[in-house]
């Protein structure tokens, strides 16, 4: 087993990535569910309920997200930098979880086994692991062959065949694979095409995507690269996109996240301009799933940097702000009723 790749952690605390500031040792006083790999401070025998370490994740993240309480008794979010200082992050929000990824990317679960699959695109492979870090795996290396990927975009897990469909990017290509490499088979996109989100119809097996560069559009593939077709160009009208995001495919309906236009697009899965309708956001949104009740997830970027709930017209709307955090993928795990988002290379799941 490797490093382990994620570390939850249950808290009431808030990521910001401003307004930060460095922490003294001397602070380090009834520290809990934290241990430092750097020398400052451990937690004090008999006062943890977990154990992580901190991992680095670069400059655009922390090395790991922990509770602790100050010398004045305010509990408080404590943070590790890769350059081995600490920093208190203040902002606050209520029944969340989190757990830190290094160098990660977008996501999808397996409610079976109870593993997040992860198209770890900076390594160009795909990561295996349990919330709690068990079971932490990786398969694939940089490369255009079998077992091999190019920044890998997105991942989704079908449960029929207990596989998973990537938008295997740079390769401009979909991968089928069961992880570890069994039954590989690929879907090359005509003229070189770069998928970037992706969905899957078990039923007719169309695989979905996005084209954000340079095509605007969205498009269906089946496995064995027969039914090809794709729908939409640039703009903000009917039948266009503007950099479109996930897509996500639900009793014969696509719905895509229309980036740039700041709105949600629908349409019959045939891709040929039916059932066309769009829910106006006033935001960009970045990742969508949906719920077996209608309700859909959406996470918001830059400079909104918002998590929504709502159904299709603004029924049931609320929407909850993350403060310097940039969510960007969302899952929607019905078995616990918590939305797990990324931003940047740290993973939250949030109960609404």
């Amino acid at each position: 087993m490797g490093q382990p790749m994620l570390n939850i952690k249950n808290f009431f605390g808030m990521l910001t990535m401003g307004g930060n500031k460095a922490i003294p040792p001397d602070f380090c006083f009834e520290q809990q569910d934290m241990i430092a790999n750097r020398g400052f401070c451990k937690t004090r025998p008999g006062f943890s309920r977990f154990d992580p370490t901190a991992q680095g994740v670069g400059s655009l993240g922390p090395l790991g997200l922990f509770q602790f309480r100050r010398k004045n008794g305010q509990w408080s979010t404590i943070s590790f930098s890769d350059d081995g200082k600490m920093y208190d992050w203040p902002s606050w929000i209520w029944g969340m979880e989190v757990f830190s990824v290094y160098k990660g990317g977008n996501f999808t679960y397996d409610p079976i086994g109870d593993h997040f699959y992860i198209a770890n695109s900076y390594y160009n492979r795909i990561v295996k692991t349990k919330a709690n870090g068990e079971d932490y795996e990786t398969y694939g290396e940089y490369g255009s062959g079998e077992g091999q990927f190019d920044a890998p975009a997105s991942i989704h897990w079908d449960a029929g065949s207990s596989s998973l469909f990537i938008a295997d990017k740079g390769n401009a290509r979909i991968v089928n694979t069961k992880f570890g490499g069994a039954n590989w088979s690929v879907a090359n996109l005509p003229g070189g095409k770069l998928p970037n989100g992706i969905g899957y119809d078990p039923i007719e097996e169309y695989v979905y995507t996005t084209l954000p560069v340079a095509d605007h559009s969205v498009a269906k593939i089946k496995m064995d690269e027969s039914g090809w077709v794709e729908y939409g160009s640039q703009g903000s009208g009917v039948g266009q996109f503007q950099s479109p995001g996930s897509i996500k495919h639900d009793s014969g309906v696509v719905y895509v996240a229309d980036t740039t236009n700041k709105r949600l697009v629908k349409l019959g899965d045939g891709l040929n301009g039916a059932g066309w309708g769009t829910y106006d956001l006033s935001y960009k949104p970045q990742g969508l799933d949906l719920d077996s009740s209608g309700y859909f997830y959406i996470t918001i970027g830059w400079p909104d940097h918002l998590l929504i709930k709502t159904k299709w017209d603004d029924v049931g709307f609320e929407s909850i702000s993350l403060p310097d955090f940039w969510p960007t993928s969302v899952y929607y795990k019905s078995t616990t009723d918590f939305t797990y988002i990324r931003g940047g290379s740290v993973y939250l799941g949030i109960k609404l």
